[in-house]
C-alpha cells in the first residue's frame, strides 16, 4: 500500500508465486488490469465492469446500475478504496445480487463490490485481499505519514479516514465479514509476505465469505507474489502440482531440479490422484 495515495490498493503484478509454506518463483508474465475502469449493461439486469476503480467511479457506476439488477461482472485489480466502499454500499442495499468473478478481482474490487453481493461466483478467475482501510491507518508506516502532515490538515486527514473507517465497519457488518481477514492481510503484505491473499472455500467461510461458488484459478494468478491458502488439509495441491508440470517441459535443468523438489513436498502432503502418476514417474517424484 502507497501512503503517498492513502486510498488506492490496486497493484500491477510481479514475479512471484508464494504458496502457503512454500515458496514457488516463476518468471511469468504479469496478468494485471490497470486501465481505466468501463461500466457496461450487458443485459437487462447485468452489468459489467472491467478496470481500475478512479476517483469519479461512483458517477460512472450510477450511470449503468439499477437497483433490480441481479449480476455484476466483475474484473479489477482494485483502485480508489473511497469509491469502491461507496459503490459497495449501494451494492450491498441489493439482496438479490450475484457478483461473479471472471478474471481479476482484488483489493478495493474484493473488499468492496465482490463482498456486497449476497452470491458470489469465481469464473475462472481469482479473489484477492490485502488489506483494508481500518487495517491501513493502525499501521506504524500510516502513523508516521501523518506525523509529517502540517498538523491542520493532519486533523483534516484523521476526520476523513475515521469516517471512511467508521462506513467500511458498518459495511462489513452488513456483509458479515470479520475484519480479522483485513488486519491479517494489511501486516503480512507489509511485511512482504505476498501481495495478494487467494482464500480457498475453507479460509472463505472461515472469515464469514459465504455463498462462494468456484475455485481461486491460480493459472490466473501468473505474475503476482500470492498466497493461497485453504485450511491445513485442502490446498487444492492438483491445481499447483499442473502449473509445475506445465512449465517443466521447457524449464532449464536447475529450474527441473526445483520443480522435483517442490512437487515432492506436495506429493508428501498431498498424495497424487492415480491420473498423476506417468508425469510423476516421468520426472523420478515419489
Amino acid at each position: 500500500m502507497h501512503l503517498a495515495k492513502p486510498y488506492h490498493m490496486g497493484r500491477c503484478a510481479r514475479n512471484l508465486l508464494l504458496i502457503k509454506k512454500i515458496v514457488f518463483l516463476f518468471a511469468l508474465s504479469a496478468l494485471s488490469v490497470c486501465e481505466a475502469g468501463e461500466w457496461i449493461r450487458t443485459g437487462p439486469t447485468t452489468i459489467s465492469f472491467n478496470g481500475t476503480i478512479e476517483i469519479d467511479e461512483l458517477h460512472r457506476f450510477q450511470d449503468v446500475y439499477k437497483s433490480t439488477d441481479k449480476t455484476i461482472i466483475l474484473n479489477s485489480g482494485g483502485g480508489r478504496m473511497d469509491a469502491a466502499l461507496d459503490i459497495g454500499k449501494e451494492l450491498i442495499k441489493n439482496k438479490n445480487l450475484t457478483a461473479i468473478v471472471q478474471g481479476i478481482c482484488a483489493s478495493s474490487c474484493a473488499n468492496y463490490l465482490f463482498l456486497a453481493a449476497r452470491n458470489r461466483i469465481i469464473d475462472h478467475g481469482i479473489v484477492g485481499f490485502h488489506g483494508n482501510w481500518k487495517a491501513m491507518i493502525s499501521t506504524a508506516e500510516f502513523s508516521e505519514h501523518m506525523a509529517a502532515v502540517e498538523p491542520i490538515q493532519r486533523a483534516k486527514l484523521l476526520a476523513l479516514h475515521k469516517e471512511h473507517v467508521q462506513d467500511e465497519t458498518v459495511f462489513l457488518s452488513k456483509a458479515g465479514v470479520s475484519q480479522a481477514l483485513f488486519d491479517k492481510t494489511q501486516k503480512e503484505n507489509d511485511e512482504g509476505l505476498y501481495e495478494v491473499y487467494l482464500p480457498g472455500p475453507i479460509e472463505f467461510k472461515k472469515y464469514g465469505i459465504r455463498n462462494v461458488t468456484g475455485y481461486q484459478d491460480l493459472g490466473r494468478a501468473k505474475g503476482f507474489k500470492v498466497l493461497f491458502e485453504n485450511g491445513p488439509d485442502n490446498n487444492n495441491a492438483e491445481d499447483l502440482k499442473d502449473l509445475f508440470r506445465n512449465e517443466y517441459t521447457n524449464a532449464s535443468d536447475k529450474r527441473k531440479d526445483e520443480i522435483r523438489s517442490l512437487l515432492k513436498i506436495l506429493n508428501q502432503k498431498f498424495p497424487p490422484h492415480i491420473d498423476s502418476e506417468s508425469f510423476i514417474s516421468s520426472v523420478g517424484v515419489r
